[in-house]
């Protein structure tokens, strides 16, 4: 059983409203960078406390607990990922070239938002609470079948060659999410240029008319 959380009275002004959701913005960027570094296992609420410049009581205050602010963080971010994505889609009708859209948008996060994008591709089996894995691999799930949809239909047009769309977004999806293994921030490369070679290559691969660079 899971022990009692210490709370602080909430304020009941209306004027405290932006001040406390500017709070919550600041813990869960504070989070993100630790959840990035540690993983959240290796992460505490009282490391985040720290970091942030609260008490353990006044952080309570915003989330119940860590796996709240966990899902709190990666759900944000998904969510965003996803509409930033879809909106790249639909900038152009070109099967092939959507495809290619979606890789851009998701490989743009890497150099903007590095800390983010390394805590959403974490493992979420950790987290006791089913309903919140549920809810967070819900999330992440319908991103991949974005890119999914955008391949089935790139093969319906006969823009590739006819291949299974889950194991081509796999393919496409395992080569982008493993660059931050080994690309570094303010290098030469950009993960969006790596993640567009490695996709265009798998796209030539199934017979894509692309130009070469």
């Amino acid at each position: 059983m899971k022990s009692a959380r210490p709370s602080a009275k909430r304020p009941q002004t209306a004027g405290r409203k932006g001040t406390g959701s500017a709070r919550r913005d600041q813990i869960a960027t504070v989070a993100s960078g630790l959840f990035a570094r540690n993983g959240f296992a290796g992460t505490s609420i009282r490391d985040i406390a720290a970091a942030a410049g609260l008490t353990k009581p006044a952080l309570y205050y915003h989330f119940s607990d860590k796996e709240a602010l966990y899902e709190h963080v990666v759900a944000e971010r998904m969510t965003g990922l996803i509409s930033v994505v879809t909106e790249a889609v639909e900038q152009t009708d070109d099967p092939v070239e959507r495809i290619r859209c979606y890789i851009r948008a998701h490989s743009t996060r890497m150099d903007t938002d590095r800390d983010i994008w390394l805590v959403t591709k974490q493992s979420f089996q950790s987290l006791e609470d089913a309903e919140r894995r549920q809810r967070i691999t819900a999330l992440r799930d319908r991103f991949e079948h974005l890119l999914r949809d955008l391949i089935s239909e790139a093969m319906d047009q006969g823009a590739l060659e006819r291949a299974d769309p889950v194991l081509v977004a796999r393919l496409l999806l395992s080569s982008v999410n493993d660059i931050p293994r080994w690309l570094k921030p303010g290098g030469d490369l950009l993960a969006q240029q790596v993640a567009l070679t490695y996709s265009d290559i798998a796209l030539r691969g199934l017979g894509a008319q692309l130009p070469l660079n």
